[in-house]
């Protein structure tokens, strides 16, 4: 496995940049190790603690991937993807919902916002370096 995450990694350029959307700082903290152990801190990790302060990094830094929590103070994941994907300068940015709450309602309601992926948790590493690869390694962003 640590050799896919090296050839992965090694494919993504400097300029990348993920934003780790949670409120709780453990699961920031495992997504952002997950990455930067797998991907040998190969691209720009930024980490927000809420929807508002996800907002503030997206329109300042535009980072090439999002991953975001649905259940947070201040501004929830549903409206920060919904903001995001409804404005379009940020619409093509991929959003991956991670969460512990994908009941059928949830993910009918990400769909409809715009997500582009979920992710369940307990987060497997094998996903996140797959979303990682679907959106950063082979994509050409605008």
């Amino acid at each position: 496995m640590f050799y896919y995450a090296q050839l992965l990694c090694s494919a993504l350029q400097s300029s990348k940049k993920i934003l780790i959307v949670d409120d709780h700082p453990d699961i920031v903290d495992i997504i952002y190790y997950f990455i930067t152990l797998s991907c040998d801190q190969t691209f720009k990790i930024y980490k927000a603690s809420d929807g508002k302060e996800a907002l503030t990094i997206v329109k300042k830094d535009r980072p090439d991937l999002i991953f975001l929590d649905l259940h947070m103070p201040v501004m929830n994941g549903f409206e920060v993807c919904q903001t995001l994907k409804s404005d379009d300068k940020f619409s093509n940015i991929p959003i991956v919902i991670v969460s512990a709450y994908l009941s059928k309602e949830n993910i009918d309601r990400i769909i409809s916002l715009g997500a582009d992926m979920f992710i369940k948790k307990p987060i497997e590493i094998e996903e996140l370096l797959g979303a990682i690869e679907k959106f950063v390694t082979n994509r050409t962003t605008s």
